[in-house]
C-alpha cells in the first residue's frame, strides 16, 4: 500500500505513532500536522529520506528510526528542546556531519547510533551541551580513533554511562 501524506492530516491530537515496514514511504511532510506527538518511531522505512522539521513538534519527547537505510542526517530535528530519547539504530546512511545538530538536542537524556556503521565517533560534533544526557550508545560505529575519541566524549560527559564497542 502507497503511503499518502493526506493520511495523517486531521490527527493533531496523536500522542503516539508507529510506522514499521513502509517500503514505499519517501517523505514525511504530513508529520508537521502531528502537533501532539511524544512518541514517534518510524521501523524498517527503507526509502524514507525526507523528513520535514519537526521543531514544531514541540511535545516530542522520543524519536526513532531503526533499520532507515536513506537517512543521511537530523537536520529536521534542529532546535528540538523538547526531545529526551533519540534512537537511530541500523542507519547505514548516516555519518557523523549529518549529526551535526544534536548540541541543539539539550534535553536529551538518550541517544543510541548503534549500527550505524558510518558514524565516526571520533568525528562527532561536541556534546558537551548535552548536560542531561546519561546515556550514549556507539557500538558498531566507525572507532578507528576509539581511545582518544573515547577519552574526549568521557571527559564532555562525565556523568554518562558511555557503550562503546571496536570493530
Amino acid at each position: 500500500m502507497l503511503f499518502r501524506s493526506f493520511f495523517l492530516h486531521g490527527l493533531s491530537s496523536l500522542e503516539s505513532l508507529l510506522l514499521n515496514k513502509c517500503y514505499k514511504l519517501e517523505n514525511a511532510d504530513s508529520l508537521q500536522s502531528l502537533t501532539s506527538l511524544k512518541h514517534l518511531k518510524l521501523f524498517d522505512c527503507i526509502r524514507l529520506e525526507n523528513i520535514p522539521s519537526l521543531q514544531g513538534l514541540t511535545s516530542l519527547k522520543e524519536f526513532s528510526v531503526i533499520m532507515g537505510s536513506n537517512l543521511k542526517n537530523i537536520f529536521f530535528l534542529e532546535g528540538l528542546t523538547s526531545l529526551e530519547r533519540l534512537r537511530l539504530t541500523e542507519c547505514s546512511n548516516l555519518t557523523s556531519p549529518g549529526l551535526a545538530p544534536l548540541p541543539s538536542l539539550t534535553s536529551l537524556q538518550e541517544l543510541d547510533l548503534s549500527l550505524s556503521y558510518r558514524v565516526d565517533v571520533s568525528t562527532l560534533p561536541d556534546l558537551g551541551s548535552l548536560s542531561s544526557l546519561k546515556y550514549l550508545n556507539l557500538t558498531h560505529c566507525i572507532q578507528d580513533r576509539a581511545r582518544s575519541a573515547s577519552k574526549k566524549i568521557r571527559g564532555s560527559l562525565p556523568n554518562t554511562k558511555i557503550k562503546f564497542w571496536s570493530r
